[in-house]
This record gives structure tokens, C-alpha cells and sequence, in this order.
């Protein structure tokens, strides 16, 4: 074996990855550095050994002096790393051995985020923030949620888990709860006093859940108290989503659930414009069907539905609109 430093680094950084306990002494005993980094993976000899969950590697490393509390350039340490890969016993060791209580709330969020509910539960029985953030302004409610771990989201929100907190992307655990259409959780979350209305970059829970076309969850927000007229900054509707989309279920529970079928958007455009100008004809006929629309509105550009149907040049929908009699 080399007596180089940088050799000396190289082969510890193996050693550890190989789990060779032997190798690690001896590059140890000839002056390898404990703090060295793998520059691919930017991790310290700890830290390769919490990942991998060798916990005799690890408890030797810190007996020979290894820092416990490195933090790589992700913000990771060598807890948050043994965590979010659900080695219990090391996280334990790691804890007992010293490690900073600064780390332990990011310790949380990885196992939430890995699904770990006994590391959550350990955890959790230290005292540890459950509405602690991290740089990105978000909770293990936030990770938990994101993931679909319904379990451990239960069992933070027991824990006084804040269902509100906003991150740095203006997301709340229903938002990411919707956009992941995770349905238990969206339940949960609801029941815990979730607000339906945040609004994450101009979209609420309720026309992501349109926008998705997941009629379950419209449903279940529409039953929790959201509005049915909800609109996004350009004025259009829910209603107008769907009908954009040919989505006749939304479109249903949306009627049913009392939406204004004759509000516009920022262009003047209503929902059976938006369905008239994308060729939906199922949905226009819905909607004409309810005989609660307007069909003398017209958009910014001066056009009736009718107008819309001539200028597309769509003989089907012409007909269509004159079967309920539009002639103008």
C-alpha cells in the first residue's frame, strides 16, 4: 500500500465502499484522511457507510475520529443518509455517538420521504419538529405526502403535523396530495382541515384535480366546500376546463354541484365555446341540454358559439347547435 495521500484517500474511500474493515485500517493507520470526499458522489467515508448501512464500518470510522456532523453540498450528512435509506440501528448509533440535533429534523423528512415509519416513529419520540422545514421551505408532511406513504402521514398528522405550510413552490401536502392523486391522503388531509383554496402558481387543489380529470378527487373537494366556479388568474372556470377537454364526467358533477354555465374568461369565452371550439360534441350537447346556457353571449372578438362553429369551419357542430336552435 501506497504512502501518497491522495492514494492513501482513494483506497479508504474503497475500502469503505467495499465494506473491507481490514483495508480500512491499515489506510488509516498509514495517514488516510477521514474527511476526504468522493467527488462523484460527494460523499465522506461516513457518509458512503451510512448510506450502505454497514453499521461495524461506521461505528469503526467514528471510533478512528470520523466527523459526524459533515454536511455535503445537497445539504446531506451522514444521518439524513442512513434515514432516508431506513437503517434504524445506525441512526440510533449515529445519534448516540453525538451528532448535532440540527440534523435530526432533516432525519425526519428523509424517512418520511423513504417510507420509513419506525425511523419516523424513533424520531418523533426524541422530540423532533413534525413542522420543522428544510432550504426548501418544506415539512415531512410535505415528503410523506408527496411519496403517497399514507401511514406515516397518519401518523405525523397525530403528531400535530401543520396541513397549511406553503414551501418555497407554493405547494401545500393537498397540492402535491392532488397532483400525485394519492386519494387517501387527499381524505386525510381534508379531514384535518386542509385549504382547498391555497393557490399554487395560479392553480388550486380543485382545478388541478379537473385539469387532471380525476373525477374522484373533484368530487371529494367539491363535497369538502369547494366552490364549482373556481377559476384560475384568466378567468376561466373549472367548468370551462373540462368542457375544453371533453370530460363529461367533470363535466356532470360540476353541473350537478351548481356551476354557473354562462360565466366567461378573460377572452369572453365560456364552457360551451371552449367544448364548441375543441370539437367536443358530446359536450356541448350536455350542456345545451341543460337548457341553462346563453348561446347568444359573445366572446372578445365578437363571436356567438355559433360564430365559433362557422369560423372553424365544423358543419357537425353547426348542426349540432342548430338542433337546439342557435341561428345566430
Amino acid at each position: 500500500m501506497t504512502n501518497d495521500p491522495k492514494n492513501l484517500d482513494v483506497l479508504l474511500l474503497q475500502a469503505v465502499q467495499q465494506g473491507n474493515s481490514e483495508q480500512i485500517r491499515a489506510a488509516l493507520t498509514l495517514g488516510a484522511n477521514l474527511e476526504v470526499w468522493d467527488e462523484r458522489d460527494r460523499t465522506t467515508p461516513l457518509m458512503i457507510a451510512a448510506y450502505q448501512g454497514q453499521e461495524a464500518i461506521a461505528q469503526q470510522l467514528i471510533e478512528a475520529g470520523a466527523p459526524l456532523n459533515t454536511v455535503n453540498p445537497d445539504g446531506e450528512s451522514a444521518l439524513t443518509l442512513a434515514a432516508e435509506q431506513g437503517h434504524f440501528n445506525l441512526v440510533k448509533t449515529l445519534i448516540a455517538q453525538g451528532v448535532d440535533p440540527i440534523h435530526w429534523p432533516i432525519a425526519l423528512q428523509a424517512a418520511a420521504s423513504g417510507g420509513h415509519i419506525d425511523l419516523v416513529e424513533y424520531l418523533l419520540s426524541l422530540g423532533v419538529n413534525v413542522n420543522a422545514t428544510d432550504e426548501d421551505g418544506e415539512t415531512a408532511l410535505h415528503y410523506a405526502t408527496m411519496e403517497g406513504h399514507q401511514v406515516i402521514v397518519e401518523r405525523l398528522l397525530s403528531q400535530g403535523a401543520a396541513v397549511n405550510v406553503i414551501n418555497q413552490f407554493g405547494d401545500t401536502p393537498l397540492i402535491l396530495a392532488v397532483l400525485q392523486g394519492h386519494h387517501g391522503i387527499v381524505d386525510l388531509l381534508l379531514k384535518q382541515g386542509a385549504d382547498f383554496n391555497l393557490v399554487s402558481s395560479g392553480e388550486t387543489a380543485l382545478t388541478l384535480a379537473v385539469d387532471s380529470q380525476n373525477t374522484q378527487l373533484v368530487q371529494r373537494l367539491l363535497q369538502a366546500g369547494a366552490s364549482p366556479n373556481t377559476s384560475l388568474p384568466n378567468g376561466r372556470t373549472v367548468l370551462m376546463t373540462a368542457a375544453e377537454q371533453g370530460d363529461i364526467e367533470t363535466l356532470k358533477i360540476l353541473i350537478q354541484a351548481g356551476a354557473d354555465l354562462n360565466l366567461q374568461d378573460n377572452t369572453g369565452a365560456t364552457a360551451l365555446m371552449w367544448s364548441t371550439h375543441r370539437g367536443h360534441t358530446e359536450a356541448v350537447r350536455l350542456l345545451l341540454e341543460t337548457q341553462q346556457v346563453n348561446v347568444k353571449l359573445k366572446n372578445k372578438g365578437g363571436y356567438t358559439v355559433l360564430g365559433i362553429a362557422q369560423f372553424d369551419h365544423s358543419p357537425e357542430m353547426i348542426e349540432l347547435l342548430q338542433e337546439f336552435g342557435v341561428t345566430e
